[in-house]
């Protein structure tokens, strides 16, 4: 075999985070760096697709509202600023549920981390989110950061800052196995062979596929996503007739999350799902939704004042998770040349610029300048 194409360090993944992490790799000075993904740029096979995310501080860990503050402060501000254009828009935003369900920890996270998030009565609820159902024994959170992520935008900024700082990006490029060294790692294509000093692994629903050892701390489930136009209720955001919101239920795979769409087409709506389903990330997408159709219309039946009048369409996404739903930020426990972030799918888009920079701070300098980070660093290890 030839002689290896030679990299400082390489990003493994094009995604949200990957494309993040490159971005901060960048900031920080370094130069002879590559991205490599195995499908194409923007692609919809993983987690980062789509037109918008949700960002709120509402949490039910006081780590990741603390996480939230410096993403609202500093790091989405920052990459903004770079890519000269907005990413997020701001709006009104409800975290509501049964306090004797998962509601109470929400309460308490938002607490305890001083975010800009408060509790309030049925009768402010009702006036500040008119389009809600609220039910005794519901509590109830206005969460004043809340707003949208143009996600797609996000992706472009990142992949034309990536390109701006002339990295090396390789896309189509699988690589099939990775082989730790005593002076790097080997990386290995289906003709080609590349070294790296440093490695960030961030495979998304394919990370076990090249990190084996991951495989008992992750597990990988497809979503479904749907757009729903509703009677008589606009969901532009300029009125505002329509908040984010996420309903806390008392049961498993309690959340459910919507929010109006950045393009006034309808609202967007998921339960999310991360017990009980396994997938393969490489088997098509299933095309029959008309199970999850009718339980979400239902659903809204129960918490809109609003009707369901047409399914507008339907995205699915891969999920990528941990037990415990903490994000994977850390070195490979045998090989620390190789800094491994994961587990992000369903909440992660929203701390990506974040969890870009810690990864690529961990992987140049072995620890992060991000205090809530640091000050809980064991949540984020390969093996707790």
């Amino acid at each position: 075999m030839p002689h290896p194409t030679r990299f400082d360090v390489v990003v493994l993944g094009g995604g949200l985070n990957g494309l993040a992490t490159t971005y901060h790799l960048s900031r920080m000075g370094c130069q002879n760096l590559a991205v490599f993904e195995q499908f194409g740029w923007g692609h919809k096979k993983g987690s980062s697709h789509g037109e918008a995310r949700i960002t709120r501080s509402a949490y039910h860990n006081s780590t990741y509202a603390a996480l939230m503050k410096e993403c609202n402060s500093e790091a989405w501000p920052q990459l903004e600023s770079d890519a000269g254009r907005k990413l997020i828009v701001p709006h009104r935003c409800c975290i509501y549920g049964p306090t004797q369900g998962p509601f109470s920890d929400y309460a308490e996270a938002v607490v305890s981390a001083g975010a800009d998030v408060i509790e309030i009565d049925h009768a402010t609820a009702r006036q500040r989110f008119p389009a809600l159902r609220f039910y005794e024994g519901d509590g109830v959170l206005d969460d004043k950061t809340a707003g949208l992520v143009a996600a797609e935008d996000t992706m472009t900024s990142l992949l034309a800052l990536a390109r701006k700082a002339n990295v090396h990006l390789l896309d189509q490029t699988p690589i099939l196995r990775i082989e730790p060294q005593s002076d790097g790692v080997l990386l290995h294509t289906a003709d080609k062979l590349y070294h790296t000093e440093r490695l960030v692994v961030t495979a998304g629903a394919w990370a076990t596929r090249l990190l084996p050892s991951l495989a008992s701390r992750l597990n990988v489930s497809r979503q479904i996503v749907m757009y729903f136009a509703l009677e008589g209720l606009s969901s532009r955001l300029s009125d505002d007739d329509v908040p984010i919101w996420g309903y806390l239920a008392a049961d498993a795979n309690p959340l459910h999350y919507s929010m109006p769409s950045l393009n006034d087409q309808g609202i967007k709506i998921a339960r999310h799902m991360v017990e009980g389903l396994t997938s393969d990330p490489d088997a098509p997408a299933p095309t029959d939704h008309s199970e999850m159709v009718e339980y979400l219309r239902a659903f809204l039946q129960v918490r809109l004042h609003a009707s369901v009048q047409a399914v507008l369409k339907t995205e699915t996404c891969l999920y990528t998770n941990t037990v415990t739903e903490d994000f994977i930020l850390d070195h490979h426990p045998e090989h620390p040349m190789i800094t491994i972030g994961t587990g992000f799918s369903g909440h992660g888009f929203k701390f990506g610029p974040l969890t870009g920079k810690i990864l690529a701070e961990l992987c140049l300098e072995g620890k992060s300048t991000v205090q809530a980070f640091s000050d809980n660093r064991s949540q984020f290890q390969v093996a707790l």
